[in-house]
Parts: C-alpha cells; sequence; structure tokens
C-alpha cells in the first residue's frame, strides 16, 4: 500500500485487435497502459501503443 497521499501505480499490456475507421482489420498492435491511483482513483494515465508504426507500414 502506498503511503497516506502517495500513488500507486499499476501497469496494463497486451496486443490490440479490431478495425480501422475505414473497416480494415488489425492484430497483434503491443500496448502498455500505466496507471497512478491515488485515494483510489485514478489520477494519470499513459499509453503507449505501436499504432503509428503500424499505420505508418514499418
Amino acid at each position: 500500500m502506498p503511503p497516506e497521499g502517495g500513488a500507486a501505480i499499476v501497469y496494463c499490456r497486451g496486443t490490440l485487435s479490431g478495425k480501422w475507421l475505414d473497416g480494415s482489420v488489425f492484430d497483434n498492435i503491443r500496448f502498455i497502459d500505466r496507471f497512478e491511483l491515488v485515494n483510489g482513483q485514478i489520477s494519470r494515465q499513459d499509453v503507449w501503443n505501436d499504432v503509428a508504426e503500424i499505420k505508418a507500414g514499418l
């Protein structure tokens, strides 16, 4: 447990799949989400993923 008023850090990672706005499908796009929780509420969220690289064809 974090100290009173301190932040707990939670990470979630995995892969995304779905459809682009044009209807084409995508899958296996890596992501990591980082959450900071203060007093049981999300105070910050950071998101990293490979969407830009996939869209650019890299």
